[in-house]
């Protein structure tokens, strides 16, 4: 056979003798990259655990829950989440805790008159399981409680046990620290930090500690009253029905174990007689029974106080005295504030205190 004419090894044959020397290669590629993913998510998960770090120690919402290097106070406009600085902070040892039925009451008129530190902790639509909260917060960051002053309206009668909100809660805020932690990674945390940054350096401010003093009219969520003059009705405390108040109870529960040395005042505020219920109706009974089992538990505890102004009286007519049907004006507040601070002065017993 001609030499010309012999075999040759097929293409295959080549390409199975370089194949080792490819799977080297691939090898060494994802080897590389291999290492560079890892460096990646090694430095990733660093970055976030430096920024988490930061974000702890910088404490944007002013918790007190860690040692921190910048200057307190609150900052959001939010109540429920201000409150957390004002809560905390150990200038204060009394507290306005409810709704916006107590917003108009002023902690630095009530400090000046008892002697003690208010700070105002009551926010919009707040009902008895968020003021359990509040107490708890407070109680948690004060060993010495001077006093509580606690909004005692139709909230405190609701008999559902499911204690249900009237507005969003940040429940997280005030809870454990580790479910507080859970919730710092996000932006929103991220930007507060930077404004506590800047107000530890001087180029912002905080909010007054003690909290903000509304005004009466951005408290007008109703139209004013009408002057209706309506039949009178008796709203004294009796027992007309079953006494028993779970949300009541959830807020007897957060004051459980208090000092002896602490005073509790339960605030019924006013409002105007067209919405004060009929005497002989369902609702009229209802009322004259929880404000009944409120004095007796009242009774019982001799630094417990009751202020109800949820009666027909000659300034529960007055339709001047109110910006809508549930919300008194400012005038009404100082009456309030003046009562609530001789209820603070030393007594024997816990009498009822009605107006």
């Amino acid at each position: 056979m001609d030499a010309s004419q012999a075999p040759t090894a097929p293409p295959q044959s080549l390409e199975r003798a370089q194949s080792p020397d490819r799977a080297q290669s691939r090898g060494r590629t994802q080897a590389k990259w291999s290492r560079f993913a890892r460096r990646f998510v090694a430095v990733f998960l660093s970055g976030l655990v430096a920024i988490f770090a930061v974000i702890v120690a910088v404490d944007p919402l002013d918790s007190g829950r860690f040692p921190r290097f910048t200057a307190g106070g609150p900052l959001d406009s939010d109540g429920r989440v201000a409150d957390v600085s004002r809560g905390q902070d150990p200038r204060f040892d009394a507290a306005i805790i409810g709704n916006s039925h107590l917003m108009l009451l002023d902690p630095k008129r009530l400090s000046a008159a008892s002697g003690l530190s208010f700070v105002q902790l009551a926010v919009p639509a707040e009902r008895k399981r968020e003021d359990a909260v509040m107490v708890g917060w407070f109680r948690r960051n004060h060993a010495k409680v001077a006093a509580l002053v606690i909004n005692a309206d139709s909230t405190i009668c609701d008999r559902d046990p499911a204690l249900p909100l009237a507005a969003p809660f940040p429940f997280w805020l005030y809870g454990s620290d580790i479910g507080y932690l859970s919730h710092l990674m996000s932006a929103d945390m991220l930007r507060i930090g930077i404004k506590r940054v800047r107000v530890t350096m001087g180029l912002a401010h905080s909010s007054d500690p003690s909290g903000l003093v509304v005004e009466e009219q951005k408290l007008a969520f109703g139209k004013p009253p009408l002057p209706v003059q309506p039949p009178p009705t008796d709203l004294s405390p009796a027992l007309l029905g079953d006494a028993a108040f779970p949300a009541m109870d959830h807020i007897a529960a957060a004051l459980e174990g208090l000092s002896s040395h602490s005073l509790v005042v339960f605030v019924t505020p006013p409002a105007h007689i067209s919405v004060l219920p009929l005497q002989g109706t369902e609702d009229w009974r209802e009322m004259k029974t929880c404000k009944y089992e409120l004095a007796r538990r009242v009774a019982a505890h001799p630094n417990w106080r009751y202020l109800d102004y949820f009666l027909d009286t000659p300034e529960t007519r007055n339709a001047d005295n109110f910006v809508d049907n549930n919300h008194y004006r400012a005038l009404f507040a100082r009456k309030i504030e003046g009562d609530i601070s001789e209820a603070l002065r030393p007594v024997s017993s816990a009498a009822l205190i009605g107006n």
